[in-house]
């Protein structure tokens, strides 16, 4: 189970949502996340854009969704989001509830198919 502070990732297709984790609730298997970007990448596996989603709200879906992330690879995309200003509203990069509904639905629809018939 991760720990708090640790950077996570969830990824989709071509997105992965990266988070820091708030707390891990071992007894439901589950993480509080808090979303800090949402990154697009290319087929060899760059990162093509970076959207800010620090003020999106928590999450809290299950670990075995998210993968640890490395410092290497979080720090350079961490650094590219900017500082808020101040009296400017900042509101969640409007791809990102699609991006969880899309895992969700997956995970939900693979969930279904391994019940018994």
């Amino acid at each position: 189970m991760f720990q708090p502070h640790r950077i996570v990732a969830l990824a989709h297709a071509d997105a992965r949502l990266y988070g820091e984790v708030v707390r891990a609730i071992p007894a439901r298997g589950t993480l509080w996340v808090r979303p800090l970007l949402l990154a697009a990448i290319a087929a060899d596996g760059t990162v093509t854009s970076v959207q800010d989603a620090r003020a999106a709200s928590d999450l809290i879906l299950p670990a075995d969704w998210f993968a640890a992330c490395l410092d290497t690879e979080a720090i350079p995309l961490l650094a590219q989001l900017h500082v808020p200003t101040a009296g400017k509203q900042a509101i969640a990069p409007p791809n990102l509830h699609p991006f969880i509904d899309r895992v969700c639905r997956l995970q939900v629809g693979d969930c279904r198919n391994d019940l018994p018939q």
